[in-house]
């Protein structure tokens, strides 16, 4: 069971910081400072979506462990 939720843990955290950066932008340079916030932000929302389907995920992962671990 633990194996498994580091397993789902680690897989998170490289998806989370697999997102940050390849939107990150390399620090290039836009004109228009608002559609730049803009994009800032949409990816911001993204991003926490994609944070909020992993802790299901593995708010799942530990109701269905703790189950079968349950069972006799």
């Amino acid at each position: 069971m633990k194996r498994r939720l580091a397993i789902l843990f680690v897989a998170v955290l490289v998806s989370i910081f697999g997102t940050v950066a390849c939107g990150g932008g390399g620090g290039e340079e836009q004109q228009g400072g608002g559609q730049q916030q803009e994009e800032l932000e949409q990816r911001v929302e993204q991003l926490e979506q994609t944070v909020q389907q992993q802790q299901e995920l593995i708010e799942q992962q530990i109701r269905e462990t703790v189950e079968e671990e349950a069972q006799p």
